[in-house]
């Protein structure tokens, strides 16, 4: 995302002393919610799901499952590969039993919100976690037919 001029995640998030993303990474892979799609043998994209996200959510229904850190690699990306995981994460989610699926962005990337609009999320409100004071735009989808 930083890429291409667009906020993303902070630099150091994924490092081994301090970065909190990489300890989410490593939650997921430890209860086997840590996905990566691969064209050819070739990694080039990836989700992690989880049943609660008390950070960004804290205290809704166990009724979601919470989808984080969607990447696709930049010479992939325009293939459709996001919007395919985006839906494979919403038939995970039924058959897991749950109503939504809920996620976080941040607030001020009026692109990244777009995207999850159109792919069905509605905006549930706005929070500012952590010491860095991100402010994230909340997004819940019903997965009701």
């Amino acid at each position: 995302m930083q890429t291409i001029g667009q906020e993303a995640w902070s630099e150091g998030t994924f490092t081994w002393q301090d970065g909190w993303g990489r300890r989410e990474l490593e939650a997921a892979q430890t209860i086997g919610r840590l996905f990566v799609a691969t064209i050819d043998g070739v990694a080039v994209a990836t989700v992690s799901l989880f049943d609660v996200d008390e950070r960004f959510w804290p205290g809704a229904p166990h009724d979601a499952l919470y989808l984080h850190k969607l990447g696709v690699r930049r010479s992939h990306a325009g293939l459709g590969i996001g919007g395919a995981i985006v839906e494979w994460t919403a038939e995970y989610a039924r058959t897991e039993g749950k109503e939504f699926v809920r996620l976080d962005c941040p607030a001020g990337n009026p692109r990244v919100r777009a995207y999850y609009e159109a792919a069905g999320f509605v905006h549930r409100g706005d929070v500012v976690v952590g010491e860095r004071r991100f402010h994230a735009a909340l997004y819940e989808r019903p997965l009701r037919d």
